[in-house]
């Protein structure tokens, strides 16, 4: 008995560690953990609001500062936690971005974190609408209206209302509308936190005050290095982010700058990040 509680103990803890490993030095928001336990034990179809539990969606311009959650069957659309390379401790409060690789932008900020981004969800009842900016209240619920003018059959419609009961009644998800004024709002106080810009729209929050020095987008590796062994972290860090928006990271594109941001990764301390890099 004592070995079976020994073995179980251990795989237990195996279990917890590959968890773990998904999110680099993070924990698993336990709100996530039940997201994914009622998917795998299906006690809950997410797919009736068009999302599921998906730790390995990575597409070449998806951040490498972002850990992916959600995925969706439409247009590559994923949502993942946004860390500022570090820089944000608890992913229960880090924001939620979405990532539309056909869309322009590609890259949006949606919710000040995952209870946030679950009650859009369940307001929209469709996900993949997050991923999109709008005007205004009005264009979001035509959008919305568009989306689910296709689903009104009954079973449709009771599948997603059961859902939506379901995060309200075991996740305490309530729904919360205007939407796009709360993202507004929440882009807008992002803004007066951010130390420097970035061409992906979202920003950075840096670590320190130090100077930040840009890189000029060029395919010249030898550039490339120079620029990384002669700046600062908070520089190599805006690089490291613009990398993903400006180049194509894959070994049929950028080889060379592939390897060397893998290598200067490591160095700055970024294991995942660069584990995510060597999977483009």
């Amino acid at each position: 008995m004592r070995k079976l509680i020994m073995i179980a103990t251990i795989l237990s803890y195996l279990g917890c560690k590959k968890d773990k490993s998904d999110f680099g030095n993070y924990e698993k928001p336990q709100i996530l953990q039940k997201l994914e336990d009622y998917q795998k034990k299906e006690k809950a179809n997410w797919e009736n609001l068009e999302f599921w539990i998906d730790y390995e969606r990575y597409y070449s311009i998806t951040p490498i500062d972002v850990i992916p959650f959600a995925s969706t069957g439409n247009n590559g659309i994923h949502f993942g936690f946004l860390t500022d390379f570090g820089k944000i401790k608890d992913l229960e409060k880090a924001p939620i971005v979405a990532i539309a690789p056909t869309y322009d932008p590609p890259i949006n900020i949606i919710a000040k974190n995952i209870e946030q981004f679950l009650s859009f969800v369940a307001y929209s009842e469709q996900a993949s609408l997050l991923a999109d900016i709008y005007e205004n209240e009005k264009a979001f619920e035509f959008r919305k209206n568009q989306y689910l003018e296709w689903q009104m059959e009954e079973k449709h419609v009771l599948k997603r209302k059961k859902t939506i009961e379901l995060l309200k009644k075991d996740f305490g998800i309530e729904k919360e509308n205007k939407v796009i004024s709360k993202i507004n709002t929440f882009k807008n106080e992002r803004k007066k936190i951010i130390n420097t810009e970035t061409s992906d729209g979202i920003g950075l929050v840096l670590r320190n005050n130090e100077k930040v020095s840009n890189f000029e987008y060029n395919k010249d590796s030898k550039k490339v290095k120079e620029f990384l062994d002669n700046s600062n972290l908070n520089s190599r860090l805006k690089f490291y982010r613009e990398a993903t928006f400006q180049y194509i990271l894959s070994d049929d594109y950028d080889k060379e700058i592939k390897k060397l941001i893998v290598n200067y990764l490591e160095k700055d301390g970024l294991k995942k990040e660069s584990e995510i890099i060597k999977k483009l």
